[in-house]
């Protein structure tokens, strides 16, 4: 048996709330994913995780380019073993997964929005 070698997404119209996870998930297990940026949420999740990456080399933008794409990156053997050896500390260094970072700029938000109400109740 081959073993796998990218991670195609079906197009944007065809995918569910689930996106991020259909994303995450193979990069996670070091299964490079290609995707099509489209007009529906689910093909922009996958395109803004893929940029927050450095992979912004594996979104396609037009059906043509995603073929394109595609051929190209199965063509480097090379590219795709160094990649492959990479995703999981990748991914680890992005923002993606910095959950402190999250937090913090959640809690700093949320002060920002308490004291806008509180400024505008005094007044």
């Amino acid at each position: 048996m081959a073993a796998v070698q990218t991670c195609t997404l079906p197009a944007p119209s065809a995918m569910n709330s689930a996106a991020s996870r259909q994303v995450v998930t193979p990069l996670w297990m070091g299964v490079p994913v290609l995707t099509l940026a489209g007009e529906r949420s689910a093909g922009r999740s996958s395109a803004s995780i893929l940029g927050a990456l450095g992979l912004d080399d594996w979104v396609a933008t037009t059906p043509e380019d995603y073929v394109r794409l595609a051929l190209a990156h199965a063509a480097d053997g090379s590219g795709l073993a160094h990649l492959r050896a990479t995703l999981r500390a990748r991914l680890r260094r992005s923002p993606l997964m910095d959950e402190a970072g999250f937090a913090r700029d959640m809690e700093s938000a949320y002060r920002v929005m308490w004291r806008t109400w509180c400024a505008q109740r005094i007044t």
